[in-house]
């Protein structure tokens, strides 16, 4: 669904609002909306993937991952972190408060365990002795839409029988003073992401389908 289309689907819904509400927002306005949508809507799906790549730093154990690459949501812990191709283990908090004393004290070396902190923060012990190339399959955010011709959700094919689901989350924003309609838009909005999640679910029928594509069809690595 490119953006032209979103924002006509968004004036037919808001046209039925009641009173002022759906003449609130121009389409820069509601262009704003549907992005936050976006990205709320894979936030909450885990929908695109990517892989990214980085070289780390002598002795640097700690990375920001949204200093490196914008988009960047979360690790896909389905898939294997690696370094220099090696596939290296997820550790947890509890571990890491458990073993304070030698995650402290690990020194150098070749990183064996990742750990991500608060979404943003990339650990890896023990710290690199040299520098290596690390490998990360990641969940990330959509690309934002500017141009009326710019597809939602990456333009990707699998997700666009599900693009309405950042149309009704835009348009239950301008509805929220109207809580019978926001509701209503934000029933039609988690109902298009539950279909995704269903699809995704490793049990799913269809998800040798859904996960491979949606997961290849990002554009390179970083």
């Amino acid at each position: 669904m490119t953006l032209e289309r979103a924002l006509w689907e968004v004036e037919r819904l808001a046209s039925q609002l009641p009173g002022e509400a759906g003449l609130f927002g121009d389409d820069i306005y509601r262009t704003t909306l549907l992005n936050e949508g976006s990205q709320q809507f894979v936030r909450d799906a885990l929908c695109l993937r990517d892989r990214y790549r980085f070289n780390t730093k002598i002795g640097e154990h700690r990375y920001n991952m949204l200093d490196k690459f914008p988009r960047f949501l979360d690790v896909d812990h389905e898939g294997a972190v690696r370094v220099d191709g090696d596939t290296i283990r997820q550790t947890t908090q509890a571990r890491k408060n458990r073993d304070a004393g030698e995650w402290q004290d690990a020194g150098k070396g070749t990183p064996s365990e990742y750990y991500l902190r608060d979404r943003q923060w990339f650990e890896l012990t023990p710290a690199p002795d040299a520098v290596v190339v690390v490998e990360i399959p990641a969940f990330c955010y959509p690309e934002p839409v500017d141009a009326l011709e710019d597809p939602l959700l990456n333009g990707h094919p699998m997700l666009e029988p599900y693009a309405m689901g950042p149309v009704y989350w835009a348009v239950g924003q301008l509805s929220m003073k109207d809580d019978k309609t926001f509701t209503r838009m934000m029933e039609f909005y988690q109902a298009n992401v539950n279909k995704v999640k269903r699809q995704a679910h490793p049990d799913a029928v269809t998800a040798k389908r859904i996960r491979p594509l949606v997961y290849n069809s990002m554009r390179g690595t970083k």
